[in-house]
């Protein structure tokens, strides 16, 4: 994996532990204050996993789902985009369907809020976007999973 691809997952996983269950001011953003559903505790990891692995709840993992495609427009510049898969994992013995709804809409916010982030327009992303979202409606309770793909679109680096 590029190395330019790895650190936009990094700021991607960064950008979800602040799912927190507070107030997010995020200047620009239009959905700003935002207030988060969930409290991951710090549960955000840049690798798959699945439910039968997970001991902490609520928890997300992201990794890359499709190889990374190249378009050269002109002489110079070169558009990367690849898949990204968000699988969200939830336990509640009250309302599963409910925590993986709120888990979803939390983090749909922090993709589509990426933008605005000063550190994501640094690499170079010029497009963020949810592609699908998904929850097992119920099916794993009392678990809960939420699976997200993301569109990322970046400019390579010139000196690449």
């Amino acid at each position: 994996m590029s190395s330019k691809r790895r650190q936009i997952i990094d700021e991607i996983v960064t950008a979800l532990k602040l799912i927190n269950g507070s107030i997010e001011n995020l200047s620009g953003s239009p959905r700003s204050p935002y207030t988060f559903c969930t409290n991951i505790n710090n549960n955000a990891f840049a690798r798959q996993e699945y439910l039968s692995a997970v001991n902490d709840f609520p928890s997300v993992y992201c990794y890359p789902i499709s190889a990374e495609t190249r378009n050269r427009i002109g002489d110079a510049q070169v558009f990367c985009s690849f898949l990204l898969e968000i699988r969200g994992y939830v336990y509640s013995d009250e309302n599963a369907i409910e925590a993986s709804a709120d888990l979803a809409q939390d983090i749909q916010y922090v993709i589509d809020s990426m933008k605005y982030r000063p550190t994501f327009r640094n690499l170079n992303v010029i497009e963020c976007r949810v592609e699908s979202l998904s929850t097992d409606e119920g099916i794993m309770e009392p678990y809960g999973v939420v699976e997200i793909r993301a569109l990322i679109v970046y400019i390579q680096d010139s000196n690449i």
